[in-house]
């Protein structure tokens, strides 16, 4: 079974949906608020990128909001 990495995932979401990171961010303005999670555009960007993993806190938010 091939391992789906963060950044292959955001990427496929963007890609079926016809996102820009700067609307996911829109998208999840309200909920970081809300669940005290930050995300700038340099995380959005490293993890699209892959440099960076979300942490812990922030994974059950993605899956969530995103899927």
């Amino acid at each position: 079974m091939k391992k789906q990495t963060t950044s292959n995932r955001l990427k496929q979401i963007m890609s079926d949906r016809n996102l820009r990171q700067v609307d996911i961010l829109e998208m999840c303005k309200p909920y970081c608020n809300k669940y005290d999670i930050k995300l700038g555009r340099n995380d959005l960007s490293q993890y699209v990128t892959g440099k960076v993993e979300p942490g812990q806190k922030s994974l059950p938010f993605w899956e969530w909001h995103l899927m």
